[in-house]
């Protein structure tokens, strides 16, 4: 099963990239905002919305209302309510990018730091090395501008491989073992980006 997630997809959730590839141009504001809600619910702070991550985490009846009053508020907002100039692109891109950094911080906000250093471990072990392309991973890593860069090329390569490999007629066999390589050079790529410290984290959180 793949592991490595769409960068477009993960630059979206992380609310550095809300526009362009994230959304089509022609959609409506209300398409773009549910569109980023529903990227956002893929990021870490979406993780924590799964009745198995939350009974994993021992969060409390009081901790789960809270979350849901912030799911249901997020089903809600409105943007023109909020003064967001929907006519703007710009200020289109500026609203909804702010929104969702909200809602990712008002979701983190419900959980003690244990809790939310457990949600980072579960969400690093399901995703290993991918889960490095979203902000807030690359945050609690201390991950560089640079090193970000060096992560999403990387992401890049192995997509095009993927395309390549997709495109191409061999046996499933091989494309299988094709697959396989081009996560192996991907994982390669980003452990030779890390610092030893980050890397030694990684290790320790990925359990291994």
């Amino acid at each position: 099963m793949k592991r490595v997630m769409s960068l477009v997809l993960l630059t979206a959730v992380a609310v550095t990239a809300t526009s362009g590839a994230a959304f089509a141009q022609n959609a409506s504001p209300d398409s773009q905002l549910s569109a980023g809600i529903y990227q956002t619910m893929r990021s870490p702070a979406g993780l924590v919305y799964s009745a198995t991550v939350q009974a994993k985490l021992g969060l409390s009846a009081a901790q789960k209302h809270s979350l849901q009053t912030i799911r249901h508020a997020a089903s809600r907002y409105d943007l023109v309510k909020n003064g967001i100039n929907t006519s703007d692109p710009k200020a289109l891109e500026a609203g909804i990018k702010k929104y969702l950094a909200a809602f990712r911080a008002s979701s983190y906000g419900v959980l003690s730091l244990d809790q939310k250093e457990e949600l980072f471990r579960i969400y690093l072990q399901k995703h290993h090395y991918a889960a490095l392309n979203d902000v807030d991973v690359q945050a609690e890593f201390g991950v560089t501008d640079e090193q970000a860069d060096e992560i999403a090329a990387a992401n890049r390569l192995y997509l095009q491989a993927e395309d390549m490999i997709e495109d191409s007629k061999q046996p499933s066999g091989q494309k299988a073992s094709a697959e396989a390589q081009a996560q192996q050079d991907f994982d390669a790529r980003v452990e030779k980006t890390l610092t030893s410290e980050q890397e030694v984290k990684y290790r320790s959180m990925l359990g291994a």
